[in-house]
């Protein structure tokens, strides 16, 4: 919520809404990010592998090399999830995915 209030505010600052600010436009811009926002939720959330990822040593904090192509469609949320590897295996600290939804 707080990076929309962010982009309200800097589009208003930008004098998009006009100035003084025209409140309709305003409502109107709020009006389609909630929607925008409200018409993600409540479709099926698909998680597709990128790649896997260890602790790394010295300056780089993870790394790991992906087992086949991929191709990320733009647009996607990108995210990097936490594991909790077992004491002494070479499980993953972490893992790459991207989100998509059912329609």
């Amino acid at each position: 919520m707080q990076n929309y209030v962010e982009e309200m505010n800097r589009r208003m600052a930008s004098g998009e809404f006009g100035n003084p600010v025209d409140m309709f436009a305003v409502n109107a811009a709020w009006a389609e990010i909630m929607e925008k926002e409200v018409s993600g939720r409540g479709k099926k959330s698909n998680y597709h592998s990128v790649c896997s990822l260890w602790n790394d040593s010295g300056k780089v904090l993870l790394s790991g090399r992906t087992q086949e192509q991929v191709t990320i469609p733009e647009g996607v949320k990108v995210l990097v999830l936490r594991r909790e590897p077992e004491e002494g295996t070479r499980q993953p600290n972490a893992a790459i995915v991207y989100v998509t939804y059912d329609d």
